[in-house]
């Protein structure tokens, strides 16, 4: 019978603790009852996942006391590094925006969903996920035909379609009583801009609408206007709404795409910045395009509020929170789309935002015991398409 020392507890010197994010050797690296390899394995740390460490408590060969959650253990520091979190943003370094703190769901259209009514879709999102309170609903879509329509022209869910501020008005009521927000976005094309900004300010301006995300992306079926079409489409959306009214700009993060899309003819008219960081679409990592969407979309001087990659590996996903949040200092957080979620991946979204100060939180359901040292990667790859 395999005998092990008896568990070293914290040590009384072990002083203040330091908040980090965990950088792990591998996918999951052991914690042990005591400062060595022979003391009994009592939990994983997972990459990129919050702990507190207690420099002071390093032994002579490199054992430390870390902490995650309840749960209190000794790991090596030849298999653990740690990325320092420095407290909260003060409120006063940043323009506010109606998504700090919070968290947002992209809905395109009612064919894709379960559901049937809008009280099915908002009571089964608080019941999956109670921090979630924001629903971001597409409005329109612009058309070579007509030059727009309302978004309901391509959903025969009738209970579920946007047809117009009749429509927005349901939406808007049914969700406040699940304490849900409504927040609109639409594809604009610029082809057509008096058919495309009347849709726009028609739903804009309906009592409840929180906040409008234009999706401007380098590809075909997306903005046709050129640089000389932003000023005068959004001129017009400007100015039949009030100041204060917040637009956001949806837009592929990738280096290769910031210049095509004219950011700089955006930027007078565009409140904050919602990059699409789709590390499963992109076949790469969370931290690979976080890291690349900061690098390329921080200087551009408006609050980046990131959307991410919802039909993905939960464990990817809770990694992608924390690497937001706390490395990137995020103040909200969207997720690409309501009929892609599993349940684990539910249980991933639903946790509090809390940027520079993350709740004291177990690790999260599907935490691997002893003996799974690797985190299985989806090998689902999803094709990007144009969401009509």
């Amino acid at each position: 019978m395999s005998t092990f020392p008896s568990p070293v507890p914290k040590p009384a010197t072990a002083g203040r603790g330091q908040l980090a994010i965990a950088r792990t050797r591998s996918a999951y690296i052991n914690v042990r009852n005591g400062p060595g390899t022979n003391y009994r394995d009592v939990n994983d740390v997972r990459n990129n996942t919050v702990i507190v460490y207690f420099p002071a408590s390093q032994t002579a060969d490199g054992w430390l006391w870390i902490e995650q959650g309840t749960v209190g253990g000794w790991v090596s520091n030849t298999v653990i590094s740690f990325e320092n979190i420095s407290g909260p943003l003060p409120t006063n370094t940043r323009p506010a925006t109606p998504y700090d703190g919070k968290i947002g769901i992209w809905h395109w259209k009612g064919d894709v969903l379960p559901e049937n009514t809008i009280d099915d879709v908002a009571r089964n999102i608080k019941n999956a996920a109670p921090h979630v309170s924001q629903l971001w609903v597409k409005i329109s879509d612009a058309t070579n035909r007509d030059g727009a329509q309302w978004q309901g022209y391509w959903d025969t869910k009738r209970a579920l379609a946007i047809d117009g501020p009749q429509s927005i008005d349901r939406w808007v009521q049914t969700l406040a009583k699940y304490g849900i927000e409504f927040h609109a976005w639409c594809v604009p094309k610029g082809t057509h801009i008096d058919a495309e900004t009347n849709i726009i300010i028609q739903a804009c301006k309906r009592p409840g609408v929180r906040s409008l995300i234009i999706d401007v992306e380098p590809f075909n079926g997306f903005w046709q206007g050129g640089a000389e079409g932003i000023r005068p489409f959004m001129t017009r959306i400007r100015r039949a709404l009030p100041g204060s009214f917040h637009i956001g700009m949806g837009v592929d993060p990738r280096r290769h795409h910031f210049d095509s899309i004219f950011p700089r003819e955006w930027f007078p008219f565009i409140n904050s910045i919602h990059p699409m960081a789709y590390w499963a679409t992109f076949r790469r990592t969370p931290e690979e395009v976080l890291r690349e969407t900061y690098e390329i979309w921080g200087s551009y001087g408006r609050p980046i509020i990131p959307i991410l990659d919802s039909d993905a590996d939960p464990d990817d996903m809770a990694a992608a929170i924390t690497l937001a949040t706390q490395r990137h200092r995020a103040m909200g957080l969207s997720w690409w789309r309501l009929g892609t979620i599993s349940p684990a991946g539910w249980r991933a979204i639903n946790q509090p935002i809390a940027v520079g100060n993350p709740p004291s939180t177990p690790p999260p359901a599907g935490f691997h015991r002893p003996g799974n040292h690797c985190s299985a990667r989806s090998a689902r790859l999803r094709q990007r398409q144009l969401y009509r």
